[in-house]
């Protein structure tokens, strides 16, 4: 017996795993990489004693429950306090803790956001290149993914009009990385952000 489905069989191999792999293998023959192709960096960067503080901080006034299976949705008390913030911080009134979702990682939230958004034969716009991984996670969903190039400031807005106006209604949503792009390391201007 063989399982299969239409999902099942659009998966591709992850790049973002193949990467990985590569980088372990060099490691394994001692070659020292630091590589930003697949988004990893120097661990050597980490706050590990910080995050090691914290950690036993929160096991000591949570317990089990601090490592027990949580809402997909979140922790609560931090979505709590993410509301008070945003009352406080940006004024932003009518709010509540319904209204924040928090992931465990972009590809949590691309998940989610494409399963919510996106039908077969839809259209997600991107800049090229971008982040293999969300394409990854956002081609399971079968849209069609349409890239517009790059300037030094960012995605072309130009070409990006043109494909809004080619494709309208199709289009379910564009995904840009305005700070350090990935891989490009560029940073997209205010103007273009203020205009998209």
């Amino acid at each position: 017996m063989s399982i299969s489905s239409k999902f099942l069989d659009a998966l591709t191999p992850s790049a973002i795993r193949s990467i990985t792999g590569q980088i372990r293998a060099k490691a394994a023959q001692g070659i020292e990489i630091y590589s930003f192709a697949g988004g990893l960096p120097d661990s050597n960067l980490f706050p590990v004693k910080e995050l090691k503080d914290i950690t036993d901080k929160v096991l000591e006034t949570e317990g089990g429950d601090a490592i027990q299976y949580a809402a997909s949705d979140g922790y609560d008390p931090l979505r709590n306090e993410l509301v008070g913030l945003m009352k406080k911080k940006f004024s932003v009134e009518n709010i509540s803790y319904k209204n924040i979702f928090i992931t465990s990682g972009s590809q949590q939230g691309l998940n989610y956001i494409s399963k919510g958004l996106i039908e077969e034969g839809d259209i997600v716009v991107c800049e090229t290149p971008t982040y293999v991984g969300a394409i990854d996670s956002i081609k399971s969903y079968g849209p069609r993914i349409v890239g517009i190039p790059m300037d030094n400031d960012g995605i072309n807005l130009d070409k990006l009009e043109d494909v809004l106006k080619q494709y309208k209604d199709k289009v379910k949503f564009i995904y840009l990385i305005p700070d350090f792009q990935n891989p490009s390391g560029r940073c997209m201007s205010i103007e273009k952000r203020k205009k998209i």
